[in-house]
């Protein structure tokens, strides 16, 4: 229990920011899904082969935030050498965010029955 409402007053807006980001999840998916040409997409002889789909995939994999990082990494003071740098922009944010929250799983406790 909080004494000054502080905690309701973020409660409020955290909720409202919830809903306005639904509306435009809704939106935006919605507008793709009618602009989308769908007979392309249903052809069972599709122009593009899976072989170059996954090299486009493996190629925006590696190209994406790496270069990106890698060119802001002297700004960056948290990121102190160039395998740092070549860490951080393959994980990026959500993927330390994830191996974070990974090692603080291995520290909670485990109820074993025995």
């Amino acid at each position: 229990m909080d004494w000054d409402g502080e905690l309701h007053d973020d409660d409020l807006h955290s909720h409202f920011s919830e809903g306005i980001d639904a509306i435009l999840d809704v939106s935006v998916f919605t507008t793709l899904g009618t602009v989308l040409p769908w007979s392309v997409w249903l052809n069972p002889d599709p122009p593009v082969s899976i072989t170059r789909l996954v090299g486009f995939s493996i190629g925006i994999l590696a190209l994406r935030r790496i270069p990106a990082v890698l060119a802001i990494a002297r700004w960056v003071p948290e990121i102190r050498t160039m395998k740092e740098a070549l860490f951080v922009g393959w994980f990026g944010p959500m993927g330390i965010g994830a191996i974070y929250y990974a090692l603080k799983a291995c520290k909670l406790p485990t109820n074993q029955v025995d």
